[in-house]
């Protein structure tokens, strides 16, 4: 208290400076407003170790985790283009974790040293998304080569989710972000994360002179893009997630 009252006309000139410096930026408004709007909760809720270690709490109170990978996939912009070196760190975090057949945690439950048991299927979708942005935001060939096999191993995994051939993993029940609904088969919402995860992979793998995986990836990606539109698409709006085939309701 003493400090801000003594530094009280310098703070309120830097503040008033730094947001400028964002919305005078050559960017869209709402990105604007995302990167401002995201700074209350790097201040409140973030979480530095002295070993390095980096993770935003999300929600408040008791819920919900640290470095929770479907939010820190919309919510961390603002320090992945701002502190690389933070989200470098969180998302090392999160590839730790990393089981063996490709599954993505949720989240640290509470602690760097482990994970909840909330098995999401949109996990590892995320987290190929999420790595290949950090690649394209800093062009850092050693990152991306440090996340590529672990990229590789969450898309290889999460095809294994695919039980009925048809290119796009299942859901059942509340195993994805909407996790209050009960979803069964195809999810438009998994499906589009599905898409582009593929279409990520196939990025970093070009990058990484994996010319194999890249073109499987693409092949799956206009397999999977067929199979939404022709199990959601109802000829005016995608459905939220369905079985089967028929788009007549």
């Amino acid at each position: 208290l003493d400090y801000a009252y003594t530094r009280r006309g310098e703070l309120l000139r830097e503040s008033a400076k730094f947001h400028k410096s964002i919305f005078s930026a050559q960017a869209p408004r709402f990105l604007k407003e995302a990167y401002s709007a995201q700074l209350s909760a790097l201040a409140r809720q973030s979480w530095l170790a002295k070993d390095g270690k980096f993770g935003v709490w999300e929600g408040s109170g008791c819920c919900c985790g640290l470095g929770t990978t479907d939010v820190a996939h919309y919510g961390s912009w603002l320090y992945a283009s701002m502190f690389p070196e933070l989200e470098k760190e969180a998302i090392r975090l999160t590839a730790k974790f990393q089981r063996k057949d490709g599954w993505i945690a949720h989240a640290l439950s509470g602690s760097f040293n482990r994970i909840d048991g909330y098995h999401r299927k949109d996990m590892n979708m995320q987290f190929v998304l999420s790595a290949w942005r950090d690649y394209f935001l800093w062009q850092d060939r050693g990152f991306l080569r440090e996340m590529y096999p672990k990229m590789k191993k969450a898309i290889t995994g999460a095809l294994a989710w695919d039980k009925d051939g048809d290119s796009v993993p299942e859901v059942r029940g509340a195993e994805q972000t909407f996790d209050a609904w009960n979803m069964q088969g195809c999810s438009i919402y998994v499906g589009c994360l599905w898409l582009g995860s593929l279409k990520a992979a196939a990025a970093a793998a070009r990058v990484m002179g994996d010319k194999k995986f890249a073109d499987d990836c693409e092949w799956l990606a206009g397999a999977a893009r067929d199979t939404l539109v022709a199990k959601l698409w109802n000829g005016k709006y995608f459905l939220l997630a369905r079985d089967g085939k028929k788009t007549d309701e």
